[in-house]
Formats: structure tokens, C-alpha cells, sequence
């Protein structure tokens, strides 16, 4: 991908489909490991100023954004299926 971009060359629907995958598992991972720590640290982590407080809130309003609902991975799936669908991919 990185050579692609560099000579500005096109990403085919396919490439892009498996990078939003693999951002999409990134992204969960993310959040469990944020929860993991969160869960398992003190009580002063409920502050607004704990740097563990500022990414859990982070990680969830990030998760917010559309490029990660559900819907979207339902999209992701259906195209690597082959199911027919009326929404754009990408």
C-alpha cells in the first residue's frame, strides 16, 4: 500500500476492503485493551485528568465514527461474499 501511494497509483476495491478490515480489528483491540486496563486499574482512573480516562474516551468516541459501525462490516462481508448489495463499497 505504501508503494501504491507513493506512485499514486489507484487501490482496488479489494485492497481497500482488507485495509478497513484490518483497521476495523485494530480498532476493536484497541478498545479491549483500553477497557482491560481500565477494569483492572485504580479508582483514580475515573478522573477527566488520568491519561487512562482520556483514551478510553478516546478509543469509544473514535469507535463512533461511521468507518466502524457494524454496518459497515456488514458491507465488508457482503462483498467478500459476493452477496449483491445496493450500497457503494468504498
Amino acid at each position: 500500500m505504501d508503494e501504491r501511494a507513493a506512485r499514486r497509483g489507484a487501490t482496488s476495491i479489494e485492497d481497500g476492503l482488507a485495509l478497513t478490515q484490518a483497521c476495523q480489528t485494530l480498532a476493536r483491540a484497541a478498545r479491549d485493551t483500553v477497557v482491560f486496563a481500565f477494569d483492572h486499574a485504580s479508582t483514580s482512573v475515573v478522573y477527566a485528568r488520568s491519561p487512562l480516562q482520556r483514551c478510553l474516551r478516546d478509543i469509544f468516541t473514535g469507535l463512533k465514527h461511521a468507518a466502524f459501525t457494524p454496518a459497515f462490516m456488514s458491507l465488508i462481508g457482503k462483498h467478500q461474499l459476493g452477496v449483491p448489495t445496493f450500497r457503494t463499497v468504498l
